[in-house]
This record gives C-alpha cells, structure tokens and sequence, in this order.
C-alpha cells in the first residue's frame, strides 16, 4: 500500500513517498502539496527512498507535480539512493521541462542542489568539461 508525507521543515517543502505509487496516493497529496507551495517554501525536496515501485500509470502525475513546482520558480531535488528511481526522476525532470531540479542520491545533495543557482545541465556539462 502507497502513502505519502507531506511537510514543511525549516522553509523547505519536503514530500516522501512509500510503497507502490499509485495515482491515488499522488492525487490524495497534491491539496496539501499545493497548501503548502502557497505558503512559499523557497525550495522542494522529494523523497522516494521508500517507494518499492512505479507502475507507467502514475508517471504523468508525477510529471504533473514536477511541472506545478517549476511554475512556482521553486527549485527542487528528488532523493533517492537507487539509480532506478533517479532515472525515473530524471524523465519526470525532462518532460516538466524543468531546469531547476535534479535527481541527488542523498538529502546532503539535495541541500547542496537546493542551494545553489546553477542550472542542471549546465552543472552536468562543466562536470565533463564540454
């Protein structure tokens, strides 16, 4: 069974999922996601440690999220130590078209990210040196 936690910790919105996700779980969280977005959070952190799998059939509500928190201007980073759920996170990313967020395997990352004012692929290409 999915479930979510939305919060606010220290000016940074912070919402954790658990379990399968399901598009339930996505829509049950989004009022209390966009509470608290009204509320000004400068930045967004999203947690999928927990999650244990993501059926297609929720990927575009996940896109959805994404999509509501780069209109915000808010900058965000998803969190999660396996490289499956970043790739995930990194699709999400790409077709919210968002240039704020990235996908970070730890929340000292995340801070980091969240932090900073660089732009994702700018970051990735000083990184190669391209």
């Amino acid at each position: 069974m999915a479930s979510s936690e939305v919060s606010v910790v220290d000016g940074q919105l912070r919402i954790a999922w658990f379990g399968v996700l399901d598009p339930a779980t996505v829509a049950e969280a989004m009022p209390k996601v966009k509470q608290e977005l009204a509320a000004n959070p400068k930045t967004v952190v999203v947690i999928t440690n927990g999650v244990t799998d993501c059926p297609e059939a929720v990927r575009k509500d996940l896109v959805t999220l994404q999509r509501e928190l780069g209109q915000r201007g808010r900058r965000s980073a998803w969190v999660d130590e396996r490289a499956r759920f970043r790739g995930l996170a990194l699709w999400v990313m790409h077709l919210a078209d968002d240039q704020n967020s990235k996908a970070v395997a730890s929340l000292e990352l995340a801070r980091r990210w969240v932090t900073s004012s660089e732009a994702r692929e700018a970051g990735q290409r000083k990184a190669v040196g391209a």
